[in-house]
């Protein structure tokens, strides 16, 4: 968050030194930049899990994405830690679908069509134990 915030900052300063340069090319650039911070921070900066009887909704941000796994639909579920270089947001990892925004630590569901996906999360072992605990109630 604090990199974005810190992009967003510098192309935002960056844009009104060139405008008062006159400098429009760069001065557009720049706040193309600023838009593009401002709206990942917006969008990415913070990953939600909700788990109840009926679903699992994970939404990143302000809520425009987000994903439900319904919980009939799930197998089973694990802790698991994911390499570094997975990276963050939403990512294809040879485990599946990765939704993270921070740290190594998430939660890997298995679908019954055999499909698996990971949410990364500073607290596993509670995301665990919710999902654990809708699962045996189905």
């Amino acid at each position: 968050i604090v990199l974005m915030i810190a992009g967003a900052g510098i192309s935002g300063v960056t844009a009104v030194i060139n405008k008062v340069n006159m400098s429009m090319l760069y001065f557009q650039t720049s706040m193309i930049a600023c838009v593009v911070f401002v709206l990942c921070t917006l969008l990415f900066s913070t990953l939600t899990v909700k788990v109840s009887r009926a679903s699992v909704v994970i939404k990143f941000g302000v809520g425009i994405i987000s994903k439900t796994f319904a919980v009939a639909d799930v197998e089973m579920a694990a802790i698991v830690r994911n390499r570094w270089y997975y990276g963050w947001g939403i990512r294809l990892t040879p485990h599946g679908w990765l939704y993270n925004v921070s740290g190594l630590d998430a939660v890997e569901i298995q679908l019954e069509n055999g499909r698996k996906y990971r949410i990364g999360t500073d607290e596993a072992c509670e995301l665990f134990s919710a999902i654990e605990r809708v699962i045996l109630q189905k």
